[in-house]
């Protein structure tokens, strides 16, 4: 009996496991985060960075980019509502919201702990070093990506990566943790909308952009003090684990100082130097007397024939100015012609709905360029509406949007009830229904594909 009670004693149960990661990843004041994001939703993998801060109570800055991209978006959730800033466009877009409640993603570890505590049907499953939890999502996507895998780190208690799953269980996204930092508290200016508005969507450098750090928890004073515990900071160096299927993929760069350089050596740059000097002298020396002798006659003969040549070559070169201006105007005109007529090619979705097919596409010219309206009907029917994104005219002013932010992995759009709207890949889409749930909204944007019907 004594030893079936040590065994007992010694493991770690499912409910023990949620408690402990629960209140770590929820009791500090704040956090950062530094992560990679794999997508796959629309049959290529895309990759992006995600750079999350959160302070209590509801303070957030998301910050996606894709890698090799210019197409930074952030999410920020600050004293006077919930914002979408996209620093290429110049746009920025307010909601009233109560974004992220109910609409958890896996890189905000505090809502994926709540995420765990949520579901009492939660599988784990347990390695060398690491808890596995098979888990329901809790968000906008939750009816085609219902499932997430979290793996926790031993050693640390804090997640190594999250992998969301379709219903077939394929994997669809996949968020590897670099580097989760607790006890990080911002100030409040710190969330400032105005601070992220920039060319480059960077905040700028101020004496209220220092880091804040102060918390009641004994690790959160050691963070205060610039010293984080071990067991409340990890990155890709430190956890644990090998397994091929748990252990995140590093990328490498090469060492620039490796590489061959060119260039001319001190001895051949000196050997130059002299040669030309010798040669300057030799040739100044043998020609001097020879040019003073033919000089006279030589300029008198040529001057007439210079006079002729140069009339020749003025009116040549005038023509030859004259055609390559016409060209360029042309040119010009040409790519002013194409930048105005805003066409593109089409997106379609590539969507295995049963009953519901493609039956009107048009194309409509306005004054910001080409409009193209697709109408699917059957048992479902919406439009999707697109036309080339345009840069605001003015920096930066909020624009109130109806509805919520949507989270649609690829970019951060606005959703209603019967509505939802995004912008990539310098395209700006619209779908709009009656008989499309948010869900079903949001499985339309995230297949959608560019240059065929599906």
């Amino acid at each position: 009996m004594a030893g079936l009670l040590l065994v007992a004693c010694g493991s770690n149960s499912k409910e023990d496991i949620v408690k402990k990661t629960s209140k770590k990843w929820t009791a500090a004041k704040g956090y950062e985060v530094k992560a990679t994001m794999e997508i796959k939703t629309t049959g290529e993998s895309k990759k992006y960075d995600v750079d999350v801060w959160h302070t209590k109570p509801e303070f957030y800055r998301v910050a996606v980019s894709e890698k090799g991209q210019d197409t930074l978006q952030m999410i920020i959730r600050n004293e006077e509502g919930v914002f979408v800033v996209t620093p290429s466009l110049k746009k920025t877009y307010k909601f009233q919201s109560d974004w992220p409640k109910q609409n958890s993603q896996g890189y905000l570890i505090n809502a994926l702990a709540e995420d765990l505590t949520a579901d009492k049907t939660a599988e784990m499953k347990e390695t060398k070093n690491a808890y596995i939890f098979k888990a329901k999502t809790r968000n906008n996507h939750s009816k085609i990506l219902p499932t997430q895998q979290v793996y926790i780190d031993k050693k640390t208690l804090l997640p190594t990566k999250v992998v969301v799953l379709n219903e077939a269980n394929e994997e669809q996204i996949r968020i590897t943790f670099k580097k989760i930092t607790l006890g990080v508290s911002k100030k409040a200016s710190d969330y400032a909308i105005e601070d992220f508005t920039k060319a480059d969507g960077k905040k700028a450098d101020s004496e209220d952009a220092k880091t804040d750090v102060s918390t009641t928890d004994e690790a959160d004073k050691e963070a205060s003090n610039g010293k984080n515990s071990a067991d409340d900071t990890l990155d890709d160096n430190t956890t644990g684990e090998t397994s091929s299927d748990e252990k995140a993929t590093e990328d490498t760069s090469t060492d620039e100082s490796s590489q061959p350089t060119s260039g001319t050596t001190p001895s051949e740059e000196n050997n130059a130097t002299s040669t030309e000097e010798s040669n300057a002298t030799s040739s100044e020396e043998s020609n001097a007397t020879s040019t003073e002798e033919n000089s006279a006659t030589s300029s008198e003969e040529s001057a007439t024939s210079t006079e002729e040549s140069n009339a020749g070559i003025n009116e040549e070169t005038v023509a030859a100015s004259a055609d390559a201006d016409k060209t360029a105007a042309e040119d010009s005109q040409n790519s002013e012609a194409t930048a105005d007529s805003g066409d593109f090619e089409t997106y379609y979705p590539a969507l295995k709905w049963d009953n519901v097919k493609l039956t009107d596409e048009e194309s409509l010219q306005m004054d910001t360029g080409t409009r193209k309206f697709l109408s699917f009907e059957g048992d479902k029917s919406f439009t999707i509406i697109q036309e080339k994104a345009t840069t605001a005219n003015q920096l930066y002013i909020p624009v109130f949007s109806p509805g919520d932010p949507a989270d649609l992995g690829f970019t951060i759009g606005a959703i209603t009830d019967n509505s939802l709207s995004w912008e990539a890949d310098g395209v700006s889409f619209f779908i709009a229904s009656n008989d499309l749930s948010k869900e079903e909204l949001i499985e339309v944007a995230s297949s959608m594909v560019n240059g065929e019907v599906k």
